[in-house]
C-alpha cells in the first residue's frame, strides 16, 4: 500500500474514486480522481516492487476545476492518459502523456462542440497513435466519438459510432488489436439497453475542396471613329460599329480543405466580350473620339478539384489492407512512398510459401493505393510482406495477415 491506511491517496482523509489500471513489463500503473479540497485531480502512481510512487503531479489542465473518470495506457513504456474535466461551461475530453519528465497535453480538449457534456473516455495505443473514444451529448442524446492523434494534432475516426441516432449511447470503450481498432458500448433501444462493438477499417478516401479565388481586372480598347451628316442642324446623326475585345486576366487562388489542397496558385484565365460602341456627331461635321471599355470580373467563383488524401489511420512504416477479410473480388493495399519507386509485396500461405510477388511502380511521392486480384485466389489465411525501392532507398515492413473469405 502507499500508506498506512492501505490506499494510494495523497490524502487519507480525502474522498477517492474511478481507478484505472495499466501494466507494462508488469509494472503496474493506476489512475484515479480524488478529492484535493479545491477540486478533484487526477493523479498517477506506479509500483516499484516494493513500495508505490508517484509519477509527476496532478494532470488537471485547471487546478480549480473537477477532473474525473481517468483511463490509463501504456505503450512502449510511455503512460497515455484521457479524462473529463470542467472547464467551467461543460466537460471537456482531455489527454496527456508522460514524456518521462513530466506530463505533456496532447492538444487541447476533445470534444466536438465544446459547450456540451462529454464524459467516460477510454483510451488504447493503435499503430503507434493513442486512440480515445467517448461519450457526447448533442443536445438531445448522448452520442460516441472517435479521435486518433497522430502527426501532432487529432482527428475524427468515422462518424458517430450510434447504431441510431435518436438513441443514447453510453459508457463506451475502446481496444486496439495487433491489425484493428475495436469499440464496445450499451445503447439504449426501446426500454431495454443492447451492446454493441465495431471494428475500425481504415480506408482511403477520394475528398473534394472548393476553392475560393478573388479575380478583378481591368482591361481597356479604344477605337477613332469619324462620322459625318449633310443634314439639317435639328437632326442628331449618328453611327454605329462593334468592337470584339480579348482580355486575359490572372486570379490568385486561396485553397481551402483537409488534408491542405495541391493545386497551383494562379489560374489564368481568358475572355472575349462584343461591345456596340455608339457616338453622335453635329451635322456636316467630321470629328474623332476615343471610347474606353472597362472589364471586371466577378469577384468570387469557385471550382472543385479532386485531391491526394492524407488518411491518419495508416501509419508511413506500414502496410495495411482493406477490406479485412477480403470478401470481394480485390483487395486493396494502403502504404506510403517516400517518392518515385517500385513496392512489391510477396504473399505466402499458412507454411511459409511464396504464391506471388505484387509489383506496383509509382511516379511521385503520397499515400498510395494498390489492388491485388483475388478472385483466382483460394479462400484462407495467407500473410504478407512489402518491399520498397524509392527516393530514399530500400526497405522492407512487417510481415501481416490477410484472410480471404469469398
Amino acid at each position: 500500500p502507499a500508506d498506512g491506511y492501505g490506499g494510494l491517496n495523497f490524502n487519507a482523509s480525502m474522498d477517492a474514486a474511478n481507478p484505472n489500471i495499466a501494466s507494462y513489463l508488469d509494472t503496474p500503473y493506476v489512475a484515479w480522481n480524488e478529492n484535493a479540497g479545491i477540486a478533484q485531480y487526477v493523479f498517477v502512481k506506479y509500483y516499484d516492487g516494493s513500495s508505490w510512487q508517484s509519477l509527476g503531479g496532478s494532470l488537471n489542465v485547471n487546478g480549480t476545476r473537477n477532473a474525473s473518470f481517468p483511463d490509463i495506457e501504456i505503450a512502449n513504456g510511455t503512460p497515455y492518459v484521457c479524462w473529463r474535466e470542467s472547464d467551467g461551461v461543460a466537460n471537456q475530453i482531455y489527454v496527456k502523456r508522460h514524456n518521462g519528465l513530466d506530463w505533456e497535453p496532447l492538444g487541447g480538449s476533445l470534444n466536438i462542440q465544446g459547450n456540451r457534456e462529454a464524459s467516460y473516455p477510454a483510451i488504447t495505443v493503435f499503430q503507434g497513435d493513442p486512440c480515445v473514444i467517448w461519450q457526447e451529448s448533442n443536445g438531445t442524446y448522448e452520442q460516441l466519438h472517435v479521435k486518433q492523434y497522430h502527426q501532432g494534432g487529432w482527428a475524427h475516426i468515422g462518424n458517430v459510432l450510434n447504431t441510431n441516432a435518436s438513441q443514447n449511447a453510453t459508457m463506451p470503450d475502446i481496444f486496439a488489436g495487433q491489425e484493428n481498432l475495436y469499440v464496445t458500448w450499451q445503447e439504449s433501444v426501446a426500454a431495454s439497453s443492447r451492446v454493441y462493438v465495431k471494428k475500425y477499417l481504415p480506408v482511403t478516401p477520394t475528398p473534394t475542396c472548393t476553392v475560393t479565388f478573388t479575380a478583378t481586372s481591368t482591361a481597356t480598347c479604344s477605337r477613332t471613329y469619324t462620322a459625318t451628316s449633310t443634314r439639317t442642324p435639328t437632326a442628331s446623326p449618328t453611327c454605329s460599329e462593334t468592337l470584339t475585345a480579348t482580355v486575359t486576366f490572372s486570379a490568385t487562388e486561396s485553397p481551402t480543405g483537409t488534408p491542405t489542397p495541391s493545386i497551383s496558385p494562379t489560374v489564368t484565365m481568358t475572355k472575349t466580350i462584343t461591345v456596340t460602341l455608339t457616338a453622335t456627331a453635329s451635322p456636316s461635321q467630321t470629328g474623332s473620339a476615343t471610347i474606353t471599355l472597362t472589364i471586371t470580373v466577378s469577384p468570387t467563383q469557385t471550382k472543385t478539384a479532386t485531391i491526394s488524401p492524407t488518411p491518419l489511420a495508416i501509419p508511413k512504416d506500414q502496410i495495411l489492407c482493406y477490406p479485412m477479410p477480403a470478401t470481394g473480388d480485390q483487395v486493396w493495399f494502403y502504404y506510403w512512398m517516400n517518392g518515385p519507386g517500385v513496392m512489391e509485396i510477396d504473399i505466402y500461405n499458412l507454411v511459409g510459401e511464396k504464391g506471388a510477388t505484387l509489383s506496383f511502380q509509382h511516379t511521385e511521392s503520397g499515400y498510395m493505393k494498390s489492388a491485388w486480384d483475388i478472385r483466382q485466389v483460394a479462400n484462407g489465411v495467407y500473410f504478407y510482406r512489402g518491399r520498397c525501392r524509392d527516393d530514399s532507398g530500400s526497405r522492407i515492413y512487417p510481415v501481416k495477415k490477410i484472410a480471404i473469405v469469398k
